[in-house]
């Protein structure tokens, strides 16, 4: 068979009474600079003095670039940003050098110098410089529409009546791709996806046609395909319209997909600027260097097989087996909440966990990923199936970790809770916000004690054993979480989650939230304890480089449903099912030169909405190979080589390209 592809504001302490307009700027490099920050320093006055979150910053914007400012947490790149637009949080403030912007009519103005809530930088921000934040969620009004907010933008920016404005609102909803615009921009946030949601966010920020865009890390929330999404279409806006962008991120992948210079911050000052393709080939700081060494990078050409088991060698036991595990939600909708809908989360999934591997769970937000790992848990009841647990202990609750099935086993999915104790002490769960799932009021010697107070009293010398097995110290023990950074709080969940001595440990987006260094660290240490400790991991990520390099075997999510589970040296290489090669396609790569040679697979539209399943194949709405039998018949998984399985009719007969293609 033949198949062809289808086609709020707060002010700053540092003011003046007018605009300060300066002779232009000479020129540095090529072209002269739209924004030129000389010198730029923030301070925050604290009880214990003053906190400099910048030191002396220079950066320059040329016109009609994307200039990617890059560090980890805390390196000053935002407060950067809201220094130039008059942004900052009290107490902070300017305390020296200058922001030089273009204006429109060629003359330099320092912004520094203006009124945060003036009219001249009013003027400014929004109608000459706009900017997209981090969370969509937080920056628009739960309390209007999009299109409102949008027309709000339209009227303040280029003095449009109502009418103008709210038909300006639907083309600007059109011209960033939200499908059915009219719609949509009678919706209120709440009723978008977050990638709908950031689209709104930009649709905002370039209502006053600005000349220079400032993008605070706007697509670290989101998943790598709607990531993809995304970025493509910033850089279309931002050619179309020759526009300049300053996008702050901690992404060495998406600096190497669109920058085309690259400034480096370290601890408020910028250490690096260069074109992106110098930098990446040549970093001259140490602290650059120490970034892209730490950058999970796709490896090109074959990958290895880091799961085959040698020939002769018994195969791994089975602790966990799934079957046919299905969650489904009633949802009340309709006037009065009379009406129910059905929401299908969790579909018919088959799946086993083996004693000492990694077993990725992959897919976009809201395929379900997170709900499969609750129903492990037990934190949320499975509505039908089964997971058998062939987990093991001595009368004493040690592990007993010989790889061997007990007869029977536990059912989990439909046990009663007074039988699932011993359950949970051997699988764990770290989370993805470290600090939402620390309890405040808790010293670190509580959190780590709790799992334990069910043998008795906890011995002194047992938490700072898990301490130190995590890279923390005895010292620790009686300091709260907000003591800590981000990585130290995960290090101290996983203390929290290996103090039963388990045998499965499930990190939900466990490494999400760090920097890129941290996020090294973190996993170094996840192998290191698998190593001595001989735990298995469901590791759920969308971070497809992570997975490459962490992972023995690979499961694919697509509404619910999966869709394809192989060993990851097979599916990095081969993938067998189309969703997983738009996964794959939509990954950057950390390398300039890689990453804009590579034939990128646009995923069309957003996830169905989840109650509205189309039928047949779930993906067969977004797919470039769908058939008309993709609408009639939903795939079975079809083994299509060993150990590497998908649900798609056409799996084995279509040519798919690997993240090295």
């Amino acid at each position: 068979m033949t198949l062809t592809p289808t086609t709020s504001t707060r002010t700053s302490t540092r003011t003046s009474t007018r605009a300060s307009t300066v002779p232009a700027p000479p020129p540095r490099g090529d072209a002269a600079a739209l924004l030129d920050v000389r010198g730029l320093s923030v301070a925050f006055p604290t009880d214990d003095g003053v906190v400099t979150a910048v030191d002396r910053a220079d950066l320059l914007i040329r016109p009609h670039q994307v200039h990617c400012l890059v560090g980890e947490s805390g390196s000053g790149k935002s407060q950067t940003a809201r220094a130039v637009l008059g942004l900052l949080d009290p107490p902070g403030r300017v305390s020296a050098g200058q922001a030089l912007f273009r204006q429109a009519d060629g003359q330099v103005i320092d912004l520094t110098t203006l009124r945060p809530r003036g009219r001249s930088l009013r003027h400014i921000r929004g109608g000459e410089i706009g900017m997209v934040f981090q969370e969509p969620a937080r920056s628009l009004s739960p309390m209007h529409t999009v299109g409102a907010q949008i027309a709000e933008a339209m009227r303040l920016h280029r003095g449009l009546d109502r009418r103008q404005a709210w038909e300006a609102a639907v083309e600007a909803l059109q011209e960033v791709r939200i499908p059915r615009p009219e719609l949509r921009a009678k919706s209120y946030p709440f009723e978008l996806s977050g990638g709908m949601r950031q689209r709104a966010m930009l649709a905002i920020a370039l209502a006053g046609r600005p000349r220079l865009l400032i993008a605070d890390e706007p697509t670290t929330a989101l998943d790598v395909t709607t990531q993809a999404q995304i970025l493509r279409l910033l850089r279309r806006i931002q050619e179309e319209r020759e526009m300049a962008v300053l996008f702050i991120t901690h992404d060495l992948g998406v600096v190497a997909d669109i920058a085309d210079e690259v400034s480096v911050m370290r601890r408020g000052r910028v250490v690096e600027s260069r074109d992106v393709y110098e930098l990446f080939a040549e970093p001259e700081h140490p602290y650059t260097r120490m970034l892209l060494q730490a950058t999970p990078t796709p490896r090109p050409g074959p990958i290895s097989e880091r799961s085959a088991v040698p020939a002769g060698a018994p195969g791994p036991a089975t602790l966990l087996q799934v079957r046919g595990l299905t969650r489904r939600f009633r949802l009340r909708s309709g006037l009065f909440g009379m009406g129910r809908t059905e929401l299908q989360a969790v579909d018919d999934v088959d799946l086993q966990l083996r004693q000492g591997e990694t077993l990725a769970l992959v897919g976009e937000s809201g395929c379900g990923k997170s709900t499969l790992a609750k129903c492990l848990l037990r934190v949320e009841q499975p509505t039908s199936g089964s997971i058998t647990e062939s987990l093991h202990g001595t009368p004493d609750g040690a592990p007993d970790r010989t790889p061997r099935a007990r007869p029977g086993g536990l059912d989990v999915a439909t046990a009663p809770e007074s039988a699932l104790g011993d359950y949970r002490r051997r699988v764990r769960m770290v989370f993805q916000d470290p600090f939402a799932s620390l309890n405040p009021r808790m010293t670190v010697r509580d959190i780590l004690a709790e799992p334990l107070r069910h043998a008795g009293p906890v011995a002194q010398e047992k938490l700072v054993e898990l301490l130190e097995l995590v890279g923390l110290e005895a010292c620790h023990l009686d300091r709260y979480p907000h003591a800590f950074s981000g990585g130290q709080r995960q290090r101290i969940g996983i203390a929290r989650a290996i103090a039963t001595d388990p045998q499965v440990v499930v990190a939900d987006e466990a490494v999400s939230a760090l920097d890129v260094s941290v996020r090294a660290q973190i996993l170094d240490l996840l192998a290191r304890l698998q190593d001595e400790r001989g735990l298995s991991y469901l590791f759920i990520s969308h971070d497809m480089s992570t997975v490459e390099h962490l992972a023995d075997r690979v499961a694919v999510m697509y509404l619910g449903s999966l869709v394809e589970l192989a060993p990851a040296a097979q599916l990095f290489s081969r993938p067998a099912h189309p969703y997983t090669e738009t996964l794959l396609s939509a990954v950057p790569v950390a390398d300039p030169v890689r990453q804009r040679s590579r034939e990128h697979l646009p995923i069309p539209g957003e996830l169905p909405d989840p109650t509205q399943r189309p039928t047949g194949c779930p993906f067969r709405t977004r797919c470039r190979w769908a058939e008309d039998i993709c609408a009639e018949e939903a795939p079975a998984m079809t083994e299509v080589s060993p150990g590497q399985s998908a649900a798609c009719h056409f799996a084995g007969e279509i040519t798919l390209r690997g993240l090295a293609d």
